[in-house]
Order: structure tokens, then sequence, then C-alpha cells
């Protein structure tokens, strides 16, 4: 969009008017832990020396104790709660129903759901039925196994169970489903593999949330399968960030940026929100998380494109009479363009290439030609606009002063 203006030579007014180009900035919300397939064989808890029964039921909730402090999704646990439904929920004031969903749920807390289903553990119908618990290792390298050993479906019935297990890794933070047995067979052959069941976890945050899914009511597990939730490596030694400022690309508003830059120290592996790396102009708070760590840094995204000024007449010639020292002249309409609407110019000069030193001359009363030219500075830090130019010959010599007004 292109204004224009006529004013006196003396004073005269121009707008920056605007040629908007949009941009557009998208987030990602990608996956706190890494989920790899294993191969490591079933290790049964139950009947081992050493395992805890922990209980049987039909919806039935457990708080139970860690055995060290756990942290998931960077939050540390010393407790969980265990439904009989197929589920650790963190932390033990938390719960989940027995209607599973896909993840990611409304529910509070962050959850674990190694077979999230409508579970029924009776051993009146099968023999040992319930979940058990057990610690194996020692300090700083512990493994805690949660197991649901012989598990029906509602409404139970006798011998149609499957048995599964959680390992939770003191240190790393490792977590490892196994499925021993994910058949019901018989009466509810339907249920088998997971097709009326929730696998995966969720982290503690309602939106946006994290969350990985196996599978939701498909028939997705098989006897033996195993899974692995890798969570990123601690943040790095002295990991910061600082605010950066980058030009817009020419002919464009928004620039290409390397988010990298504002981290410290180089090499650390960072996920960003929002990611880039093209960012419209303007200010943008981006937030930088490493590990457990999350900073916030601001990215600017300067207009720097001086605005340009059109239609400048040429070889304008005032005669001043004798005695005269001062003279005015009505210009033809000026047109400035700017490509980046609503963003200020924070550049420190323009110098329009259509109104050059030599283009418009006032003739003194000695004969002399003076060059004019538009020199326009902002020394502000908002929306330029030229509100006052003045070119004033004050004697014989033809001496010029150039007076430029600028407001925001």
């Amino acid at each position: 969009m292109k204004k224009g203006f006529i004013q006196s030579l003396w004073l005269r007014s121009l707008a920056i008017a605007i040629c908007a180009i949009g941009g557009l900035v998208t987030s990602v919300n990608a996956q706190f832990y890494t989920r790899t397939t294993c191969n490591d064989s079933y290790v049964q808890a139950y009947g081992q020396a050493g395992t805890t029964y922990l209980g049987q039921g039909d919806d039935v909730l457990f708080t139970l104790n860690l055995p060290f402090t756990f942290s998931f999704y960077c939050q540390d646990y010393t407790n969980v709660r265990v439904g009989t439904n197929g589920f650790i929920a963190f932390p033990s004031t938390s719960t989940r129903g027995l209607g599973n969903t896909t993840l990611p749920t409304t529910l509070t807390g962050a959850c674990i759901y190694p077979y999230w289903d409508d579970l029924d553990i009776n051993s009146g119908t099968t023999a040992n039925a319930g979940v058990y618990y057990r610690t194996d290792g020692s300090a700083p390298n512990r493994v805690f196994t949660i197991e649901w050993y012989n598990a029906g479906h509602y409404a139970d019935v006798a011998n149609q169970v499957i048995t599964f297990q959680v390992k939770l890794y003191e240190t790393s933070g490792l977590i490892k489903f196994q499925y021993l047995d994910v058949f019901f067979g018989g009466t509810q052959a339907t249920l088998d593999q997971g097709r009326s069941a929730t696998s995966g976890m969720e982290g503690p945050v309602a939106a946006p949330r994290d969350f990985n899914l196996i599978g939701f009511n498909t028939a997705y597990l098989n006897n033996g399968a195993c899974y692995l939730y890798t969570p990123p490596p601690p943040a790095c030694p002295g990991f910061s960030v600082r605010d950066i400022t980058v030009g817009m690309a020419t002919g464009t508003c928004e620039a290409i940026v390397d988010l990298y830059e504002a981290v410290s120290p180089r090499g650390c592996q960072v996920e960003f929100t929002p990611p880039g790396p093209v960012f419209t102009g303007g200010t943008h708070t981006v937030t930088a998380k490493n590990g457990c760590v999350t900073l916030a840094f601001r990215v600017t995204v300067a207009d720097v494109e001086p605005p340009v000024i059109i239609g400048c007449p040429k070889a304008v010639i005032i005669n001043l009479g004798p005695g005269e020292c001062e003279g005015s002249w009505d210009a033809p309409p000026l047109m400035a363009m700017d490509n980046c609407s609503g963003q200020m110019f924070t550049g420190t000069k323009i110098t329009s290439p259509g109104c050059q030193l030599g283009a418009n001359n006032f003739l003194t009363a000695g004969g002399l030609y003076i060059g004019l030219m538009f020199n326009i500075q902002n020394t502000g830090t908002q929306l330029m606009g030229v509100t006052g130019l003045s070119f004033m010959p004050h004697n014989g010599v033809g001496n010029l002063y150039r007076i430029y007004t600028t407001t925001a």
C-alpha cells in the first residue's frame, strides 16, 4: 500500500504506509520419552523369593510406596497409586476408572498404562491371581517391578487371564513394559491382545499433554512383547539462554532463525516451543527444554529494510529574487512504502534511492544550485513516521539546512 502527500517544502509531512506480508509460526508437541521395542525375556515376579503380594479385586486401588525416588516427566515421586485395572498413577492421590480411553486423557495426574482395561483379578476363580511387586539390585541401580498376575477381564472367568508387568529403573528413569500372556481366550477371546485396552503413558499437564500411545482397542500386543521408555539425558551443565535479535529477510516480513544461537553451551540438544525456524516480525517468547530444565528467551525479528520513497521530483529550481533568502514550493504527491504492516523500522538510516543529492535543487540569488536529499533517521524504538522536512537556504551563498522531525 502506498500513501501520498502534498505540502510546502518547508514542512512536508510523510506517513510511512504499509504493505504487509504474512507469516506462520507453528508449534509441535514433541514426545518427552523415546519408546523402543526390546527383546528381554519375561521374568515372572510371582513365585520369586522377595516378591510381595499387593492385592486383588475389581476396580480396586492401592497406594504403594516406592523403594526409591522416581522421576517421571521431570517430577519426583515416592509413592504411586496402582489399580487392578492395569495402570500406575502419579501421585498416589490420582486415579483412573475402569473405562479406558485413548491418549491423551483429560484426567488429573501423570499415568503409566501397561494394560488399562476393565480387569477383574480374583484368586477365587484363578489361583494366585493378584498384583505383586518386588525390588531387585542395589542402590543406585535398583529395579522396581509391579506385576498383574493372572488378571481376568470383567466378569472374571476362571483361567481366562493375562499377565504383564512394569519395571521402574532407579537413576536412569527407564520404564519397561513386558507381557507374558495377552490372550484371555475362551469366551473372552474378542478381548485378546489389547482389543479393549489402552497401553502407553502420559504426562501430568492437562493441555498440551505429552503422551506416548502404544495402542488403543486394537490387537496391538503379542505374548513376549517388550517396550522400553527412555527419558532424555540430563540437562547440560551450565545450560542457559539469551535473547536474540535478527533482521527480516529482504522483501519479507519474517526471518529464518537458528534458535541454537540463543543456547549455551553449544551442542546441547534442546526442544524449542515454538520450534521455528520461521518467525514473523516482532518479539516472540520461546521456551527451550533441555532434559528437565525449561528456560524462556525472546526472539525479536526486526524490520531493517528501509521504506521506499517514490515519486521524488527532479530538477526543481526555485529562483530567489534580490534580497530574498527563502523560498517555498508545493511538491507533487510523494509516496512511501514499507513492506511490513505494523512493524517498527529498527534501522538507523533511510536514504531513498529516488531522492539522491543533486536530484532537486534550489537556485540561490548567487546562482548556486544546492542539492536536496531525503536522509531519514530513526533513533526511537517504535514505528517511525516522518512528520517534517524543512529545507532552508538561509544566506546568499546558498547554505542548506536539513531539518527532520520524526514521531512514533
